[in-house]
């Protein structure tokens, strides 16, 4: 989590850097993706042109996971699910847009677990709810010594 140096001011937030999924990833790219990075929530989904489509949020995925023959059936190559069948809205904001802006879009849809980050509307990364949550107290804090 970085923030910005102003936080009234726009400045760059850096999200976590994280691959995204294409949306006809296998799923096995994104359990691969989920197993690999473990702090993971959500992973963003973006178009050929890196532009985010939503999110799979990791909970969904482990829900199936968990349910009897799930983890064979989503495992089963036969089986034709797509990471597109998997894919939520999610806030989607410039880095460089101000703390409150980017709680703001968050607060639109709290249960996205996060933000997915843009440059110049590219993917740049992703921004947890836990992370924002601790950019908008730091925020608070530096205000009221003002």
């Amino acid at each position: 989590m970085g923030t910005a140096t102003e936080l009234d001011d726009p400045g760059t937030v850096t999200g976590q850097s994280m691959p995204a999924l294409g949306p006809t990833a296998t799923m096995r790219c994104l359990l691969d993706l989920f197993r690999d990075n473990p702090h993971a929530r959500f992973l963003a989904v973006v178009d050929e042109d890196e532009r985010p489509c939503g999110a799979v949020r990791e909970h969904v995925v482990r829900a199936l996971l968990f349910s009897p023959f799930g983890h064979a059936l989503l495992s089963n190559p036969g089986c034709r699910w797509r990471v597109a069948d998997f894919l939520e809205p999610c806030p989607v904001q410039e880095a460089d847009r101000p703390v409150p802006e980017l709680v703001r879009a968050f607060g639109k849809r709290p249960s996205s677990e996060g933000v997915i980050l843009t440059r110049n509307g590219r993917y740049a990364g992703l921004l947890p709810g836990t992370d924002l949550l601790k950019l908008a107290a730091e925020r608070e804090r530096s205000l009221r010594r003002r």
